[in-house]
């Protein structure tokens, strides 16, 4: 009831990043919105789309008891460093990669296979590898918590997930106690 009801939920993930990150997240949410795809290249620098790829990957979304808030919340505000992300953006961010919409891009324009083979130094594959690796996980997540809350809004209950697909879908997730990741949700 407490996040359902709230007008906005925060949650806090800890991080020893000092990169901020969340002009390229609003640049991406932007050109997503405006029905473009996004330049890799032109976000800025590399160690930025790392930091990006650690939020991903940070702790925070496969804790168990995470699970309501990011279901219920009308509006979920999470705290990284200096950054205020709002959940529903990573969330796009998450299906517009899944939907081939970040790309890599040449100096030329040129897309993935010039982009690599005039490139100088190998921190591109790398750090474009590390960054569709976190945006795959994040997005399996993401498919979960987006069909939690349509279940949760279908008014047809014959549509809804039963318990047994919630505690499937929700099964890896990490909690204390393992009687914990069904009382989670």
């Amino acid at each position: 009831q407490i996040y359902s009801q709230a007008s906005l939920v925060t949650g806090h993930l800890h991080t020893e990043s000092q990169f901020s990150f969340g002009l390229l997240i609003h640049r991406m949410v932007q050109t997503f919105a405006n029905g473009r795809k996004y330049d890799f290249d032109s976000g800025g620098s590399f160690l930025i789309y790392r930091a990006l790829s650690e939020l991903l990957q940070h702790d925070y979304f496969q804790r168990a008891w995470i699970v309501q808030e990011m279901v219920l919340a009308k509006s979920f505000l999470l705290i990284h460093g200096k950054d205020c992300i709002y959940f529903d953006h990573l969330m796009m961010i998450a299906n517009a990669q899944s939907k081939n919409r970040i790309l890599p891009m040449g100096p030329d324009g040129g897309y993935f296979q010039k982009w690599l083979t005039g490139m100088t130094k190998g921190w591109k594959i790398q750090e474009w590898s590390q960054f569709n690796l976190s945006i795959f996980a994040f997005k399996e997540r993401a498919t979960v918590i987006e069909k939690l809350r349509l279940s949760i809004e279908e008014n047809d209950t014959s549509q809804r997930l039963t318990v047994a697909e919630i505690v499937d879908h929700n099964m890896m997730l990490g909690a204390g106690n393992p009687r914990d990741q069904v009382y989670a949700l």
